[in-house]
């Protein structure tokens, strides 16, 4: 089986969230879900020290706002920001890593 298209980036809306491509300025609101835990277990950083320290900022980097930018373009994997009943962001999901042999892929 081939990989999955995952250029074309859906709006999917639910009862309670809504999944929709990431937005100019969500990299502001994307700050606000990265504990320590979270930067550690998804492999943003390799360390508690720099956990602590990157959970402790209260403004995006140039970083956190060029990965978030770039979202839309990959074609590889599919990311979507999740916003809650109100519109306001809440977190993202992430397909990526697709293993054709096996039909599965990261979540």
């Amino acid at each position: 089986m081939s990989a999955p298209d995952w250029s074309t980036k859906p709006t999917l809306t639910g009862k309670r969230v809504t999944l929709r491509p990431f937005a100019p300025g969500d990299a502001e609101a994307m700050l606000g879900c990265f504990d320590e835990d979270a930067l550690r277990l998804t492999g943003s950083v390799h360390s508690t020290t720099q956990a602590q320290a990157e959970a402790a900022r209260t403004e995006p980097d140039e970083r956190l706002r060029a990965w978030y930018a770039t979202r839309n373009g990959q074609t590889d994997r599919l990311d979507l920001a999740i916003t809650d009943q109100t519109g306001q962001l809440v977190g993202e999901v992430v397909l990526n890593d697709w293993d054709a042999g096996n039909q599965s892929c990261g979540f």
